[in-house]
């Protein structure tokens, strides 16, 4: 992989805080192949598709989605306020959260510029 490659794919996922590590893999004909890994995420975006380590959670997990302009794209506030609100077993399935930064959580990394899952 290029500097330029590499390059293009951190223009392709913005972040600040973005952790990039550039692996060298034997290959079978003796040349060293790049993986480029970067950030983990604990969940995909079910709109977007980008990775998320906090958001929305439906339905115990059914659906994800990683702000209030994806989560409104599919459910009006009044439906998600219902959702919210639910008292079936004790309280509501649908809620907003943060998941804890613990290596089993993630299921997905950033790997070629690609959003990949992991577990």
């Amino acid at each position: 992989m290029t500097i330029k490659e590499l390059i293009e794919i951190l223009q392709k996922h913005p972040n600040q805080d973005a952790k990039i590590q550039v692996i060298a893999n034997p290959s079978i004909n003796g040349e060293d192949e790049q993986v480029v890994k970067g950030d983990k995420y604990a969940r995909k975006c079910d709109k977007c598709g980008q990775g998320m380590n906090e958001g929305f959670c439906i339905y115990e997990g059914q659906e994800y989605y990683c702000s209030d302009e994806c989560l409104h794209s599919v459910y009006s506030e009044q439906e998600w306020s219902e959702m919210y609100n639910e008292e079936d077993n004790g309280g509501s399935s649908s809620y907003w959260t943060q998941w804890e930064e613990l290596e089993e959580d993630y299921q997905y990394q950033i790997i070629n510029g690609e959003l990949e899952e992991i577990n």
